[in-house]
This record gives structure tokens, sequence and C-alpha cells, in this order.
């Protein structure tokens, strides 16, 4: 959902953000048919995550009746959210890692589209998103240095300060 959760423009913590959003958008990423992972390893990508600053923009999934969002669901297609995949990680639903790779990456794309650049949640899922990404690598990849646009990214943008309430906002 938009940061602010209400009728008028997003809350906007960082105009220079939004020129930050669109290059962050650039780093490679490795292909999720590509990942080799076990169950385990996708739970301790997800784990570290949760305990962030702003993680609960995350958790659940985003209720667009509590949180007044009528054109959620039109511009958001296939939701996602942290705890139903660590839901679908508990029930073994995912027949490949590649599958749990898409999901996560899914809450961050969702999060990034229906919340304008420079807004608290957009900026946070950028950020969780650079940390997934640069955990991903080192995990599938544990030899290889991340290469450096995914290191960049990683450490360029710096945890969005968290915000007071923000579990009443979502993703």
């Amino acid at each position: 959902p938009r940061a602010n959760g209400a009728a008028g423009p997003p809350v906007v913590i960082d105009p220079a953000a939004a020129a930050a959003a669109a290059a962050a958008d650039e780093i490679e990423l490795i292909p999720s048919k590509d990942v080799m992972l076990t169950m385990k390893q996708c739970q301790q990508l997800v784990l570290p995550l949760k305990r962030e600053p702003n993680a609960d923009f995350f958790t659940s999934p985003v209720d667009p009746v509590a949180l007044n969002l009528p054109d959620y669901t039109t511009v958001i297609k296939k939701p996602m959210d942290l705890g139903s995949i660590e839901k679908k990680l508990e029930a073994r639903s995912y027949s490949h890692p590649g599958e749990f790779v898409d999901d996560v990456r899914l809450v961050w794309a969702n999060a990034r589209l229906y919340n304008p650049p420079g807004t608290i949640v957009h900026q946070s899922a950028v950020y969780f998103r650079n940390i997934f990404e640069r955990n991903l690598f080192m995990t599938v990849k544990p030899d290889a240095p991340p290469p450096p646009q995914v290191m960049a990214a990683a450490h360029s943008e710096a945890a969005p300060p968290p915000l007071k309430g923000a579990a009443s906002f979502k993703a």
C-alpha cells in the first residue's frame, strides 16, 4: 500500500530517492532458474530481513479494505509478503528454490510498483531487495565475490529510518 494508507499524496521522506530508485533497478540479478538452494537456506535468507527496521511493511498480506486502498488489487495482480513465503516454505509448497526467489522478488517489486519513489515503503523495498540480492549471491556463490553493482546497490541505500507506527502501514 501507499505509505500514507489514506487519500491524498503519499508521504515522501526523501525527494532524492526518486532518482536513486531508477538506478537501483539496474543491478544484475541471478536468474531464479539458476538458483539451487535447500529450503533451510531459503529460510535463512528470509529471517534476517524480518529483523530489519520497517520489516512490518512486508511481513503480512496487504489488507486493501482495512488500509483504504481501493486500487490495490487493480495495480497489484499477484500480492506476496514474507509471512506467506514462510508459510509456503514450511508447507514445502515450492517445487524449486527459484520459485522462492521469484516470490521474494515479487514482494519488493509490488511495493515499488504501488508506492512512489521517495516514500518510506518504496525506499524500504529497494533497501530490502538490495540486501536480499547480496545475501542470495553470497549464498549461491560463496566462493565468488559479488559483482560490484550488487555490492554497491546493497551499500548505496542506507536503511530508511524506522517509521513510528510502521505496523499500521503495509507494502
